[in-house]
């Protein structure tokens, strides 16, 4: 199962970075022609309203990426699946759904 597990990490973690990249590419802030641009009022309240949006879906999928990450590295020193508060292991239905499940159904909530 965890090959399986692997395998879908893997594939995540690369959908999560090009997300990344590509909303970085279009954050108005990282602009590379940004000074160029001739500045308004409006403008600079509409790059900014954008770059928070993109700053926060950002964060997110760091967050996500992070978190895939830890996974794949549970699963490299054999700690993946098990509870980080109990140490049972977690439900295989759980990791199957949510492969990044930190804890077992009777910890997760």
């Amino acid at each position: 199962m965890n090959e399986a597990i692997r395998i879908k990490l893997l594939a995540e973690q690369t959908r999560l970075e090009a997300e990344i990249k590509s909303y970085k590419a279009e954050d108005p802030f990282l602009a590379q022609n940004r000074d160029l641009e001739i500045k308004s009022i409006d403008n600079d309240s509409m790059e900014n309203e954008s770059h928070d949006r993109i700053q926060a879906t950002r964060n997110a999928l760091t967050e996500d990426l992070s978190a895939v990450l830890l996974a794949l590295r549970k699963i490299g020193d054999g700690t993946y699946g098990q509870c980080e508060q109990c140490g049972q292991a977690i439900e295989a239905e759980r990791l199957e759904a949510y492969p990044t499940a930190r804890l077992c159904m009777a910890h997760a909530g």
